[in-house]
């Protein structure tokens, strides 16, 4: 291992409007690590909080970068990247907390095991119960078995719930497609070699597909259970009424995935698929919307905005090509 004087991993947070987890994760990261091993890199995407006012106060030693707009999850982290001077980059969620010195173990195990490109750990809800933080490329299948509803029926199953290895709590190290960017341990040379996220994915997708170039350079994606990290899970989406918007990001982005990586036919019969499985729940949306609005005594109109992802599905049957198209969402 190099002297401790340097700077072996680059923690790269993008933060938007999270001003208190990301104080959580900060405080975590420099209570659970040897400050001369790490430098943290936040990039904030325009938030209307006081994150940045927090963060040059409180922390002081952390690098801060502050975007006039939110150029989107994918771009953001691009920007810490191109900063990052150690020999290992962590791109870490804002909704995270470090846990049992995992920065200064998922450390040592890389430098023991050079093969492995990208480290993951072991996730955690803030209640400590097992988080899934893996999962395997999308494709033809897993289209299937989600809009099925099979994978959401018999969770515990790895036939059915391929996507997702069975939600199973591994307690040893493996080998797997992909590790959620949540915490994402990654080779500084490799990533440099690899590229950067892909920004056609604004965000949802991304981490899949670095992993993927990844896996064809010829290096592992390593699940990595003997360190631990706890994850809320969407902190940056429960500030706002965005539910709506990340089912639509997240559908884009397995799209744009199997897309660009697999083929265009098959990304084609995937949307075709998407779209089979969408009209049903539109309309019970619809009826969801029209019952509350109901109960509740208010004139208010329906909102659909999941819909607007049915309009997208129609334009890919006309033309395919509309799949590789750069998705931005709400900015």
């Amino acid at each position: 291992m190099e002297k401790a004087s340097e700077k072996m991993i680059s923690i790269v947070i993008v933060n938007w409007n999270t001003r208190e987890l990301l104080k959580a994760c900060l405080k975590s990261i420099f209570q659970q690590t040897d400050k001369n091993l790490i430098e943290v890199i936040v990039i904030d995407n325009h938030s209307a909080d006081t994150s940045c006012d927090m963060v040059r106060e409180e922390f002081t030693d952390v690098i801060l970068i502050e975007n006039d707009r939110n150029t989107g999850f994918a771009s953001a982290n691009n920007q810490g990247f191109q900063m990052a001077r150690g020999k290992y980059v962590l791109m870490l969620n804002s909704d995270t907390e470090i846990l049992d010195n995992a920065l200064e173990k998922v450390l040592s195990y890389a430098e023991h095991n050079e093969n492995v490109g990208i480290i993951g750990c072991k996730l955690l809800y803030p209640d400590l119960r097992f988080q899934n933080s893996c999962f395997r490329f999308p494709g033809l299948l897993s289209i299937l078995l989600s809009g099925t509803y099979l994978s959401q029926i018999f969770k515990k199953s790895p036939v059915f719930n391929q996507d997702r290895y069975g939600n199973q709590e591994w307690f040893k190290e493996r080998n797997v497609d992909c590790v959620m960017g949540s915490f994402l341990f990654i080779q500084k040379k490799l990533l440099d070699q690899v590229g950067f996220l892909d920004t056609d994915f604004f965000m949802y997708g991304e981490e899949a597909d670095l992993c993927y170039r990844v896996k064809k350079a010829g290096y592992q994606i390593r699940y990595y259970p003997d360190t631990h990290s706890i994850h809320v899970w969407g902190g940056s989406q429960k500030q706002s009424e965005l539910s709506a918007w990340r089912y639509i990001a997240i559908t884009r982005g397995i799209l744009l995935f199997i897309s660009k990586n697999k083929s265009l036919l098959e990304g084609y019969f995937c949307s075709f698929l998407t779209l089979l499985f969408l009209i049903p729940r539109v309309v019970a949306w619809a009826l969801a919307d029209l019952l509350n609005a109901a109960r509740k005594r208010t004139s208010a109109v329906p909102q659909l905005p999941k819909a607007k992802l049915g309009l997208f599905l129609l334009k890919v049957l006309v033309k395919p090509a509309v799949l590789l198209t750069k998705w931005e969402g709400k900015k």
